[in-house]
């Protein structure tokens, strides 16, 4: 009644979630873990700041066009990114206030939800407390 395609893939499920609660056993007793856990979470709510983005368009090694954006980005209220653009440059000409028009006919927003991001201690956190 089984087919070998199941038994296999839960087999592999098995292999692979207790594979899984192994490190997170080890890693709960190595203190240098739980360093970069602490480090992490004490820099949870850090954001950039200030981001220039410089772009350049290159033909034959030679530079035929450059844009470039600065954006400032906060903590929002709800512990979001909000971005708020700066500075628009178009080959050193300041284009910010189309760029800003633009934006605002578009209704765009600059939110960015920080939560689940890219910090691989965020989860292990909670591994750490057991």
């Amino acid at each position: 009644m089984h087919s070998p395609l199941k038994t296999a893939t839960v087999l592999a499920l098995v292999l692979f979630w207790s594979g899984t609660l192994l490190f997170a056993a080890d890693a709960t007793k190595d203190p240098l873990w739980h360093k970069a856990v602490t480090v992490a979470a004490a820099n949870a709510d850090w954001v950039p700041g200030l981001v220039i983005t410089r772009s350049e368009v290159l033909h034959k090694g030679e530079v035929v066009g450059v844009h470039e954006m600065w954006q400032r980005s906060k903590l929002g209220p709800k512990s979001e990114v909000v971005m708020e653009t700066v500075k628009v440059l178009e080959d050193g000409k300041d284009v910010t206030k189309q760029e800003k028009k633009k934006n605002k006919e578009k209704g765009e927003t600059k939110k960015a939800n920080s939560k689940g991001g890219g910090n691989p201690f965020s989860m292990s956190r909670t591994m750490c407390q057991i």
